[in-house]
């Protein structure tokens, strides 16, 4: 089951991190170019407070943990830091984060050597490769699109508004 880490998870951040092996040191958030990781409590503690700012953090105990960089700073990009140990369930769990928190633009930077880079370039999850010199990094952009509840709500409302012009000629 998914659940979203809050003020209070910091402890369980820490530990995931460790469970979730970060073998590519590329699950980190930065704060005036600095990067700093979850494995120490201080960083989980300081991420986890921004949740109340805005910033998302999931976390599904079997796949993986999923969260923001950007959205209480106000930043110009939102990045998706992704930590999982099966490239298939991290994919599922940027699934269910895109289907719910789809709505903003997103980035993506991990390292070249990462192999979850062939699968984040799915074509249902919309992102696509940035070119250009980024040292030992790739990075990912995918556009904003209407979360699903958002386009099925449109289709229903649409369809009944075609409904009544319809009646009424």
């Amino acid at each position: 089951m998914i659940r979203q880490m809050k003020v209070g998870d910091e402890l369980d951040l820490m530990l995931s991190t460790e469970k979730f092996t970060d073998k590519f040191r590329d699950f980190y958030y930065t704060i005036n170019g600095e990067r700093k990781y979850f494995y120490k409590f201080e960083n989980s503690k300081h991420y986890l407070k921004q949740t109340k700012k805005g910033e998302i953090c999931l976390i599904e105990d079997s796949s993986g943990i999923i969260l923001t960089w950007g959205i209480s700073d106000k930043s110009g990009r939102v990045y998706l830091k992704i930590l999982c140990n099966d490239n298939r369930k991290g994919i599922q769990l940027l699934r269910a984060f895109l289907w719910k928190y789809g709505n903003k633009d997103f980035y993506i930077k991990i390292k070249n050597n990462n192999s979850l880079r062939y699968a984040i370039l799915a074509k249902d999850l919309g992102f696509i490769d940035i070119k250009g010199n980024h040292g030992n990094d790739i990075i990912f952009y995918r556009k904003k699109r209407p979360i699903i509840h958002q386009l099925l709500l449109e289709k229903d409302i649409d369809y009944d508004l075609l409904y009544h012009k319809r009646e009424k000629k």
